[in-house]
């Protein structure tokens, strides 16, 4: 008879005082059973690492990890080693696989492995908690992971799906190396206190990142790293130093996700071709960074309330901003520095403590339809910028101007509404073509002091012009009086 005919069975071990069960140890269990067996494990602690070769279905009979532990006998080995497919590990405590830097074990190994189901465990006090090498298709979920090295790792690993785990207090929470195709949906990475909630590394192939949190972690709450081609959605990142972190990562898309209360909400770092589209990235040290990054798309975007900048963007040619909103921040609403043929359309840029747009050292810019009132400086500034067109936007009650050029030449200026600021278009030491636009300055009140030339106003020129006519009435008269002292 075949070992594929014979049917599958449950056999059970305890190891304490209970029920009698068929083993006293999970190894022994799994030595004596046939694939597709299932092994009941009652509540206990068990101190042994085991080695599943076959496809075994290991549950503890509870249901509570609490209850039913297995911890390392030896912490320099994996407490369940599985080299075999279709393998069910649920229910259990697991623990102190403490290894090393060098011999870098875990709770749960699975060394190409597919098809496994790892679910309902705590994992704790290992060097990894889960780790998967090599290993396809597997299902990571509602584990928590906390006090270890690496909470889940994944190394060479494709088409897995983690849903509904917990990564707390480990050095990283969640890590993938080299690993493509994996969905992360609902997971929570908080107070990992090495690196990131979430960290890709050099994987650059389709995985999806949805509906995460990614809360108080030390650096980073999401962080792709050479990871490219990757979709970040809905996610959750709070109170991290950056909240999602791009670095020599291109043509993914970030969409849907909020950033609040982080260092910087998302940043970007020599990363092109990427999306970012209806981000919620509000009151952050500062809101969206990009540096040194090409050929990105911002569409919709909410950053406000910021600290610093709203949008920063630096050294970096060929991006858009379109239809994005950056108000209330403490800074510039969006701010671009080094900044070269690049788009920016359709965004409003309201209520910031400086500029709503600033241009530093920029060139060849197209500046179309955007929004900038009620800035406490001006509505749209150029600094050293030559040659961009800055057309039909509207700068309206600002403090300062409208639009405020300086040092900057070979610009145009047309096509714009600059109503209520203090001067509409104001230039100094510049060059520029400024033409059919809408102006009407602010007038002048008690309340407000305006830059202006005194000569200027009406008042002062009429009693000028009394008192240097009354001097010279009086000059004129006494040189008639001592011209006809002479003739007398």
């Amino acid at each position: 008879m075949s070992t594929s005919s014979i049917a599958a069975t449950t056999v059970t071990v305890n190891n304490s005082t209970g029920p009698v069960a068929d083993y006293t140890s999970i190894q022994t269990a799994v030595n004596l059973a046939k694939d597709n067996d299932t092994i009941l494990v009652f509540r206990g602690i068990y101190t042994e690492n085991v080695d599943v070769d076959k496809g075994l279905i290991i549950i503890s009979k509870s249901g509570n990890p609490s209850d039913t532990i297995v911890q390392a006998d030896n912490p320099h080995d994996h407490v369940f080693y599985v080299s075999a497919n279709n393998v069910t590990i649920s229910g259990f405590e697991i623990k102190q696989a403490e290894g090393s830097l060098y011999n870098r074990v875990a709770g749960i190994y699975l060394d190409e492995a597919q098809h496994s189901i790892i679910c309902n465990n705590s994992l704790s006090n290992n060097y990894r908690g889960i780790n998967l090498f090599g290993s396809n298709g597997n299902n990571l979920t509602n584990n928590n992971a906390l006090n270890n090295n690496y909470g889940i790792y994944l190394e060479n690993s494709s088409n897995n799906a983690l849903t509904n785990n917990t990564a707390s207090n480990n050095g990283i929470g969640f890590c993938l190396k080299n690993s493509d195709s994996n969905a992360l949906y609902g997971n929570a990475a908080n107070s990992n206190n090495a690196w990131a909630g979430i960290w890709l590394q050099e994987s650059s192939n389709n995985n999806r990142l949805n509906d995460n949190v990614a809360n108080s972690n030390r650096l980073s709450g999401i962080a792709l790293m050479l990871s490219g081609n990757n979709t970040l959605s809905n996610n959750n990142v709070l109170n991290n130093n950056n909240g999602i972190d791009l670095d020599r990562s291109n043509d993914s898309i970030l969409s849907n996700n909020t950033a609040l209360n982080n260092t910087r909400g998302i940043q970007i770092c020599t990363s092109s071709n990427n999306k970012l589209i209806n981000n919620n990235v509000s009151n952050n040290g500062a809101g969206i960074n990009v540096y040194d990054s090409n050929n990105n798309y911002l569409n919709n975007n909410t950053v406000n309330s910021n600290n610093n900048n709203g949008i920063k963007i630096w050294r970096s040619s060929r991006n858009e901003l379109k239809n994005n909103t950056a108000n209330l921040n403490n800074f510039n609403g969006i701010h671009l520095r080094i900044f070269n043929n690049n788009r920016l359309i359709n965004n409003i840029a309201d209520s910031n403590n400086w500029n709503g747009i600033h241009l530093e050292y920029s060139e060849n810019n197209d500046l179309i339809n955007n929004i900038v009132n009620l800035n406490k400086k001006n509505g749209i500034n150029l600094d050293e910028s030559n040659s961009n067109d800055l057309n039909n936007n509207t700068a309206n009650s600002n403090i300062d101007f409208g639009i405020y050029l300086v040092d900057s030449n070979n610009n145009i200026v047309k096509g714009n509404f600059l109503l209520n600021n203090s001067k509409g278009v104001e230039m100094i030491d510049s060059n520029n073509q400024v033409y059919n636009n809408e102006i009407k300055d602010r007038e002048i009140n008690d309340n407000e002091t305006k830059d202006k030339d005194v000569s200027n106003i009406p008042f002062i020129d009429s009693v000028l012009t009394v008192i240097i006519l009354g001097i010279a009435f009086v000059f004129l008269r006494k040189k008639g009086n001592k011209d006809n002292k002479r003739n007398g």
